[in-house]
């Protein structure tokens, strides 16, 4: 079992995805709002603003409004033409793309935005997904036919479908010790129930075998010179990395 700390880790890490993707909705002056007689350069700085995140300018509808403005007019305090301005009381302004921005409150003709009713922020481009983490798959023990284990007149082609068969991984062989044994072969050799001269077999009856490399692998019952292979007592299976 993973140590608990691992898994609080990971556990974190998967809390932590979905507020980085997330836009997120800033209350320009938060509680105070959008008012005379406070520093907006001062609220603003430290924050993260992205492509995807939303501005709300609250204020007392009749009493302000909010431009959106050049730096040349945030620094003059120049008011554009009225029907450029935001005067609902809760306007709100989504960041459609990076850079500089800049934004005045233009009653009593730039008055308000020379007593520090003025915004500019800084909008970075959106915010990625993180790579997902992989969780560590831990190794399995496969046994060999399941509960029927390794015997004639199994299909172990059948067995093997659909199984999912890593590097790390170990097949397990279990028979009756002296009934049948176990080579791992090549896919000629498999093909044709060839038992190999050159290799001694696996025959304790519970033979183990570590998957250490990625790609086919082949394995059959040697007993009866080849003919319990015959017998479908062969087992082709394909390890993944």
């Amino acid at each position: 079992m993973a140590p608990p700390q691992f898994i609080a880790a990971i556990v974190l890490v998967f809390a932590a995805l979905p507020s980085l993707a997330r836009a997120t909705t800033h209350f320009v002056g938060d509680h105070y709002g959008w008012n005379l007689k406070f520093d907006y350069a001062a609220w603003a700085k430290g924050r993260h603003f992205y492509v995807g995140d939303k501005l709300v300018f609250k204020y007392a509808k009749g009493y302000h409004n909010v431009y959106k403005v050049n730096e040349y007019n945030f620094n003059k305090c120049k008011v554009p033409p009225l029907n450029e301005a935001m005067d609902t009381g809760y306007d709100v302004i989504t960041l459609t793309t990076p850079g500089r921005k800049w934004y005045i409150c233009g009653k009593a003709y730039g008055k308000h935005c020379m007593m520090g009713q003025k915004l500019s922020i800084y909008v970075k481009p959106k915010q990625s997904m993180p790579p997902k983490p992989t969780v560590g798959r831990r190794p399995v023990r496969h046994f060999v036919g399941g509960g029927y284990g390794w015997k004639l007149n199994f299909n172990y082609a059948a067995w093997a479908r659909g199984r999912d068969f890593r590097v790390g991984d170990s097949l397990v062989f279990k028979y009756p010790r002296g009934y049948h044994n176990v080579y791992k072969v090549s896919g000629p050799e498999f093909n044709y129930c060839r038992v190999p001269r050159a290799t001694r077999p696996l025959t304790s009856g519970y033979d183990v075998i570590k998957l250490t490399s990625p790609g086919r692998k082949w394995y059959i019952c040697g007993k009866a010179q080849g003919k319990h292979c015959q017998m479908r007592m062969k087992l082709p299976i394909f390890v993944k990395p």
